[in-house]
């Protein structure tokens, strides 16, 4: 995970590792959740990276960003991950 700064706002960089295909979400968000602070835990970012695994699983890195709303995962789909 990689943290960076814009004038929007924090942005999570995750980068995908080998095997992502076989290994279900809930071990994503679980070991997210192992290199992150809470602070980036909360609903949004479980959508954004959810959406990233789901529809952009090549993509790299993942970023997951702070400013981005908190609404549900089938906007966060609908906006492409980034509602």
């Amino acid at each position: 995970m990689k943290l960076s700064w814009s004038s929007y706002g924090t942005t999570v960089g995750v980068t995908p590792r080998s095997g992502w295909a076989i290994t279900p979400f809930s071990n994503w968000w679980a070991e997210y959740k192992l290199w992150v602070s809470a602070q980036y835990e909360g609903n949004k970012f479980y959508n954004q990276l959810r959406c990233h695994v789901d529809i952009a699983p090549f993509k790299s890195p993942w970023n997951l960003d702070a400013w981005r709303p908190d609404v549900s995962y089938s906007n966060v789909l609908a906006a492409a991950c980034n509602p």
